[in-house]
């Protein structure tokens, strides 16, 4: 169930939905010598993931801790630098002694570096407020600590230093506060309209980039990658529900089924929103079951069923991948969905339809957790990708000894049974040409069909269906014409039994042959007639528009279809029209042969049209 068909009213549950995760992240720097007078030097801790990636009032910098060896820290100026170059004062010529070990400055302690007695293991404050770093600006980057020694005559270390994020981080005094788009505090995410009223819906592609890296094949068999990329507006994130269920019916507690089967669990998902003058919403999802395991902390990891459908599949005529001849299919299940990469523009996982999206340009980018393996929620975060390598199981796909090496295409369909609330369920499909190159030489099989179209004359549309892919076709259709093109059509001047021979050739020198008998009979009902009965006439003008004439009020729907019957556009869809002259345009097209489909109050027929 997708998520345009799925709701109604939920608003109310989301305004008084808000949660916390009290989970605390320590990053440590880099370490080295503290020079002498007049030398300054900045340690440096680049930071890449950190969830919610944003630091404000609600999460944020907590605290720093220092190990410093020095015979004087006393003579030290010490500044912590933001990854925005906004900075604090932590401390200026205050300590005694030689070393600080633990020293920790915090805004809640009690004592003030400056009057501060001793060093080791304690809390103080620093000089000034380290809450104005917690701006609201992105946590990820480079943090420096730059430590500067302000009299001649010693040098020192700076042993370990360590940054604090927690949530109920300390406020900027100033009040400069940015806004900012993290789980808890979703005021400052973008929604998909520019609105302030939005469902932050994630948006899952197949990433093509990864998919045959490295790919294994045998005899047989083929080892690949999958990488599902969130593009969209915010995480997918799921969790279990501790819901049991026989069938249909919900147990009180977990137990066996009457058939002494394992029940099965609800999975939700979490979908967040952003509400104006609230901090943040969501509101959870059904998204399927997952079946009961043996190991029971396990039963607390969402896993999704049917996570991606792969097959191997020929080329064929339609537009659409899943709608190809099928070779060999398998589904796989997703246990440990989690952030494994990150989108940048030079692994381009985030790509899609010429757009490079990347953790950098992605709206609302980093929003999500830190989804791991382990963790109570799983899931992936915007710019982020679920990456399921070659040698993880369900990541092989086996197929008959007897396949030939060639041409086919590996197409990938992420959730192929709709579960998942997203924000565009028609790019959940990759179809990626690869090579078998260790399977049966000299091997290849020729195969097609043939379909009537309806159409003023006897046209017959016919499909390549030889494995593995040719890259050269030549067909005879029993008339004198003859094409060699992948899916031609014939127009046939008149009725009977006519022998169609396509003969292939693939990159690798294999040569078939196959002949069939079609029998081509008269149209049932032509154009003019049904045109007649409708008391309507239809009319190519010069500038690419036809012209409707009719002596009658009718409804009326015309599509253009390509000369192979494929859908282009709707020039009318059950449109009224009154009695009269009425004029469709036709799209900007090349030059060629396509087809009117017309429907007239539910008579169908087809009309041929040559634009030059």
């Amino acid at each position: 169930m997708k998520f345009y068909r799925s709701f109604c009213c939920v608003f109310l549950w989301l305004m008084l939905c808000n949660g916390f995760v009290n989970a605390q992240s320590v990053f440590s720097g880099a370490t080295g010598a503290i020079p002498d007078y007049p030398t300054d030097t900045c340690f440096t801790l680049s930071l890449a993931n950190i969830f919610p990636a944003y630091i404000d009032t609600t999460f944020g910098l907590q605290k720093i801790c220092l190990n410093i060896e020095h015979p004087s820290p006393q003579d030290l100026n010490i500044v912590l630098v933001a990854p925005d170059n906004s900075n604090v004062l932590i401390s200026n010529q205050n300590g005694n002694g030689e070393e600080w070990e633990g020293v920790c400055f915090n805004m809640k302690a009690e004592t003030s570096i400056t009057t501060a007695e001793i060093f080791f293991n304690v809390e103080v404050l620093p000089e000034h407020n380290i809450g104005e770093l917690n701006n609201g600006q992105l946590a990820a980057g480079l943090w420096q600590l730059c430590i500067t020694d302000l009299v001649a005559g010693n040098a020192g270390t700076l042993k370990n230093w360590q940054l604090h994020f927690n949530f109920e981080a300390p406020n900027p005094a100033s009040g400069t506060l940015k806004e900012v788009c993290t789980t808890n505090t979703t005021y400052g995410c973008a929604c998909p309209d520019g609105g302030n009223n939005c469902f932050l819906l994630p948006d899952l592609i197949v990433d093509k980039t990864l998919t045959l890296q490295n790919f294994k094949e045998v005899t047989g068999a083929i080892n690949f990658n999958t990488a599902i990329s969130n593009i969209g507006f915010g995480p997918l994130e799921f969790y279990t529900s501790g819901n049991w269920y026989c069938g249909n019916t919900l147990l009180p507690n977990l137990a066996r089924c009457e058939n002494e089967s394992w029940p099965k669990q609800l999975i939700k998902q979490r979908v967040y929103r952003k509400i104006p003058n609230q901090n943040t919403g969501f509101f959870d999802f059904d998204a399927g079951f997952m079946p009961y395991q043996t190991t029971q902390n396990l039963n607390n990891r969402a896993q999704i069923t049917n996570w991606v459908e792969n097959t191997i599949r020929i080329k064929g005529s339609d537009t659409n991948p899943l709608n190809w001849p099928i070779i060999v299919s398998a589904g796989k299940s997703a246990f440990c969905i989690e952030n494994t990469l990150q989108c940048t523009e030079s692994n381009m996982v985030c790509a899609y339809d010429e757009i490079i999206g990347s953790i950098k340009n992605l709206p609302n980018s980093r929003l999500g957790q830190n989804y791991v393996c382990n963790s109570d929620k799983t899931g992936i975060a915007v710019g982020y990708s679920h990456f399921d390598g070659q040698n993880v199981a369900g990541q092989k796909m086996q197929f008959s000894a007897a396949t030939c090496n060639g041409t086919y295409f590996l197409v990938t369909e992420f959730d192929p049974d709709s579960i998942i609330n997203e924000l565009n369920e028609f790019n959940n499909v990759a179809a990626i040409e690869f090579q078998l190159n260790q399977q049966i030489d000299n091997c290849c099989t020729a195969e097609f069909s043939a379909t009537h179209l309806k159409l003023n004359g006897s046209f017959i549309s016919f499909e390549d269906l030889s494995t593995p892919i040719p890259n050269s076709w030549f067909w005879t259709f029993g008339d004198g014409n003859s094409a060699n093109t992948q899916f031609p059509t014939n127009e046939y001047a008149s009725p009977g039994e006519y022998t169609i021979t396509l003969t292939t050739e693939n990159e690798l020198g294999c040569v078939n042959s196959i002949s069939k008998t079609i029998l081509v009979q008269d149209v049932e009902v032509s154009i003019n007639d049904l045109l007649n009965d409708a008391a309507i006439e239809i009319t190519l003008l010069s500038n690419k528009a036809i012209q409707l004439n009719l002596s009658a009020a009718k409804k009326v729907s015309i599509n253009l279809l390509n000369i192979e019957g494929k859908f282009i556009e709707s020039l009318s869809i059950n449109e009224f029209h009154n009695k009269g002259t009425h004029t469709k345009k036709i799209p900007t097209l090349a030059a060629g042969i396509y087809l009117l489909q017309i429907n007239i109050e539910g008579n169908y027929a087809f009309e041929k049209l040559i634009l030059f």
